[in-house]
């Protein structure tokens, strides 16, 4: 995958002068001045930079402090110490509850009768690795991370799927999710993976929208996956057919809308060519609590989009107004795939382009999270 743009969010650094005194025994009563007056600086100078809100500040200053710091019994590896860099604000968003949840969907593949075999794809497990890995780099605190699985019943070898087993499926979804919004210290939610492989993720968009989960009558929801197969069932996804007037010809890919649009804009899905993508994020800020979305139109579009959110996890941090006590964001990205190394259709063998990263202005209805 292209290297972030550096126009985006990157990583920020920040001073760590109280973080060392505190952790050092120092008393703050009074320390402010004292390390004004024995170095020389601006009081304010010396504020900024112990507080972490000076942005711009000179080696000098820096050369000062090091030297009281090593004067004080402090020396040990500066400047490095005197110095670090802030984990990203999704990251820590995601950790600040302690507790991150991991839902991913469980292919309940069923042949002849009373025959099950169970699998995860391994793109939507590989995001789940992904994101275990860049939160135990962001932070030295302890989060727990725990898994559900959701079930999705598939039919093979060319049997059909009764419709009583897929209802079960999906009530077993909106008992998880429920379940999920109901516990209080539940904490971090992450979904992984479509609607057709994960049906929290259905269940989680049309709360957002106040939709009929796995339902397209009427559906409010601003964007539709238009896949290369048929759909097992119905989805709040935008409804049965692609919003254009072609219908059911309309070629693969995500179809979406902002609000008060009637025109509806588009990212393509080809084999070998271009993937698409989305993040939907829903952050209560009182409440410290993140659900979070992310899935692809296929395992390659999953995958690049679970790459991406931990290269630029800052890039989908909603920082909108707080609407009924929720932040949302909600991002459609598109890739265009540059090389492929092998027929095999694998993130480790294939180039992803410079994503296309739209923000869509959307009118969410959604309800917040029960509080504690």
């Amino acid at each position: 995958m292209a290297p972030p743009n550096p126009k985006q969010p990157g990583m920020a650094a920040e001073t760590r002068l109280k973080h060392l005194l505190d952790k050092a025994g120092f008393p703050a009563r009074g320390l402010l001045e004292r390390i004004a007056r024995e170095t020389g600086l601006a009081r304010h100078t010396v504020r900024k930079f112990y507080y972490n809100e000076a942005s711009v500040f000179s080696l000098e200053t820096v050369g000062r402090i090091c030297a009281w710091l090593a004067q004080n019994g402090l020396g040990d590896g500066l400047p490095g110490t005197l110095f670090a860099i802030r984990p990203p604000a999704m990251m820590t968003a995601l950790m600040e509850p302690g507790h991150v949840t991991m839902c991913v969907g469980v292919y309940q593949g069923r042949g002849r009768p009373g025959f099950a075999r169970s699998s995860i794809a391994r793109d939507d497990f590989s995001v789940a690795a992904r994101l275990v890995e860049r939160l135990s780099r962001s932070s030295q605190r302890t989060v727990r991370i725990s898994y559900i699985h959701v079930p999705s019943h598939v039919a093979l070898d060319g049997h059909t799927l009764d419709r009583s087993v897929l209802e079960r499926d999906q009530a077993e979804a909106r008992r998880i999710f429920e379940k999920a919004r109901r516990n209080t210290t539940s904490g971090t939610s992450v979904m992984i993976g479509s609607q057709r492989a994960n049906y929290v993720v259905e269940c989680f968009v049309a709360e957002l929208w106040n939709a009929e989960a796995f339902s397209a009558e009427n559906s409010p929801v601003p964007f539709y996956l238009k896949y290369p197969e048929p759909a097992r069932s119905s989805s709040c996804f935008g409804g049965d057919t692609a919003p254009v007037t072609n219908g059911t010809a309309a070629p693969d890919g995500i179809y979406f809308r902002h609000r008060g649009k009637k025109d509806w804009e588009f990212f393509p899905s080809e084999p070998r060519q271009s993937a698409t993508g989305m993040v939907i994020v829903r952050r209560d800020p009182g409440l410290g609590r993140v659900e979070l979305a992310v899935f692809g139109l296929s395992g390659i579009a999953t995958s690049a989009m679970g790459t991406l959110l931990c290269r630029m996890p800052d890039r989908f941090l909603p920082n909108g107004p707080v609407r009924a006590g929720i932040q949302v964001g909600v991002y459609v990205c598109g890739f265009d795939i540059s090389a492929m190394t092998s027929d095999e259709q694998d993130i480790d063998t294939i180039t992803i382009g410079t994503p296309r990263i739209v923000e869509l202005d959307v009118d969410v209805r959604g309800r917040r999270r029960p509080a504690a």
